[in-house]
């Protein structure tokens, strides 16, 4: 049975309020996930401290360097055809309509976009390696919008960017007459990067167990009389333990210099989206403390959301019950 005192709120309350309470109630509590998030992201990119190349350690890295491409075909962005090491791009249409037969709603819908996902390399001035930004949260500088009359455009982007607000007009109120809408963001060779990821060297010193080529070689020499018969140095036709053990020594010296002359070719350095979901993969040809920066003023700005839905959450509510 229903207590009173929650029948009297409720119905206090009415239906509509409660549904914004609701409403308010999942707002702020997505504001504050996000402010959290993004105060971390900008914590990790402060206190993580940048690594080179040649001496980083496995796991969790931040590298800084030059962002090249990698041997093969040329990457270029779909939309400029320019030459790039990674491309987003996105192309809308205008579409038009009546919305309750009064009012004129204006609005973009995408007709096509795409996202790169080849390789490229990050080199600085100890070594190189390969970035695979396939999950990679991406920001750039090379962001521009422009707008033509086909769904395909002819030619790039223009060299001067239009004013903000001419932008946010056009978006709203047809002023061009331009039917489509292009956005395109890249990475170009050339660009100093900035990547937060997961790091790992592939290669024969990683993919093989020493004590696996160890055993290997070992049972390989066993099956080999005449190999087995320079370690049997009093000549009785058996190994005994001390010989034995000096097989094993010159196997493991055998091995480790094998390895040593695969590794020069065969070892390849790898960043990439980190196994754990809750660290970011972060690229970025901006400044380290550009990109904190703008991870700051969104946590600023999920915060204050939050306190805006908290104080008309209470504020509606306080206001009902108190008339």
């Amino acid at each position: 049975m229903t207590e009173p005192g929650l029948e009297a709120v409720s119905g206090s309350l009415g239906s509509g309020l409660i549904f914004w309470v609701i409403v308010l109630s999942f707002f702020a509590l997505l504001t504050l996930y996000l402010a959290f998030k993004n105060f971390i992201w900008a914590r990790l990119i402060e206190d993580t401290p940048t690594a080179r190349i040649r001496s980083a350690p496995q796991g969790y890295v931040e590298l800084s360097g030059t962002g090249t491409l990698m041997p093969g075909p040329e990457i270029r962005s779909p939309l400029s055809g320019r030459p790039c090491l990674w491309y987003s791009y996105k192309v809308e249409r205008r579409s038009s309509g009546l919305q309750d037969d009064r009012s004129a709603r204006r609005a973009w819908d995408t007709v096509q976009s795409g996202v790169s996902d080849e390789l490229f390399e990050l080199r600085d001035e100890t070594g190189t390696c390969v970035t695979d930004p396939d999950g990679a949260s991406i920001t750039s500088s090379h962001d521009r919008m422009w707008y033509g009359d086909v769904p395909h455009p002819s030619v790039g982007p223009p060299r001067r960017e239009r004013l903000p607000v001419l932008r946010l007009l056009d978006d709203f109120i047809p002023i061009s007459g331009l039917k489509y809408r292009y956005t395109e963001q890249l990475i170009v060779p050339g660009d100093r990067l900035y990547v937060l990821g997961e790091f790992e060297t592939l290669g024969t010193d990683h993919q093989a167990d020493l004590k696996q080529d160890l055993g290997a070689l070992l049972r390989s020499w066993k099956r080999d009389p005449e190999r087995m018969k320079a370690f049997d140095e009093d000549g009785d036709g058996s190994i005994d333990a001390q010989e034995w053990e000096k097989a094993r020594a010159a196997a493991y010296q055998q091995v480790l210099l094998e390895r040593a002359e695969r590794s020069v070719i065969a070892v390849t350095n790898v960043i990439r989206k980190p196994r754990l979901l809750h660290r970011p993969f972060l690229i970025s040809n901006r400044p380290q403390t550009h990109l904190a920066r703008h991870f700051r003023i969104r946590a600023l700005a999920s915060i204050t959301g939050f306190f805006v839905a908290t104080v008309t959450g209470f504020s509606l509510v306080l206001g009902r019950l108190g008339g």
